[in-house]
């Protein structure tokens, strides 16, 4: 039962912080993981860059074997450059980025508002209906931000609510190891998942 649960009006506000935290919880994965494919992505093309630097300065006639792979400089140039294009086709057309920059922005629009709720909250008196004001930011903030693809919905919505419980557990334990407790929440789960 949530703080708010049994003042007027305030169920709706209750309902619209915990879609906050949790979309601020997916937006943030994304901008991480978004974020990560890209650096992966410019240091592959920057390593394959550099082989393909290497090479160029070898002679001729010598032959390089690589994962198997026996074949002369020209060919392992060649074929580096196909690899570079290749990886810089994969960056212009994912665009992550663009992606990564959208869920930043997403993360900053949803903190600032969830600071306004935290703070109307606790500025509240008992009586008090929430200001409409809120809503209106709600509303408007949910209208700024990017999708959360379909298919990432779930297991991300599943990674916020492990994310919640683990945290309620770290607290009520304060030296428990995080990777622990999140791996005991995880086969408790499953083991209740049983027939």
């Amino acid at each position: 039962m949530t703080a708010a649960a049994g003042r007027p009006g305030w169920d709706e506000f209750a309902r619209q912080r915990r879609v906050m935290d949790q979309m601020l919880s997916q937006h943030a994965r994304l901008r991480d993981r978004y974020r990560r494919r890209r650096l992966f992505l410019v240091l592959t093309t920057m390593a394959l860059g550099l082989i393909g630097a290497g090479f160029a300065f070898a002679t001729n006639d010598v032959k390089v074997t690589i994962l198997g792979v026996t074949a002369g400089r020209d060919k392992w140039l060649g074929g580096l450059s196909l690899v570079v294009l290749l990886l810089g086709v994969v960056d212009l057309a994912t665009s992550w980025d663009v992606s990564a920059h959208a869920h930043h922005e997403a993360t900053l629009r949803l903190a600032r508002l969830k600071g306004q709720f935290r703070d109307v909250y606790a500025r509240s008196s008992p009586g008090a209906a929430p200001p409409e004001e809120l809503a209106t930011g709600y509303a408007e903030t949910m209208d700024l931000l990017p999708a959360i693809p379909d298919r990432a919905f779930n297991p991300l919505k599943a990674a916020h609510l492990r994310k919640v419980e683990v945290s309620k557990r770290l607290s009520a334990a304060p030296g428990s190891l995080s990777a622990l407790v999140t791996v005991q929440l995880i086969t408790h789960n499953m083991r209740r998942r049983r027939p």
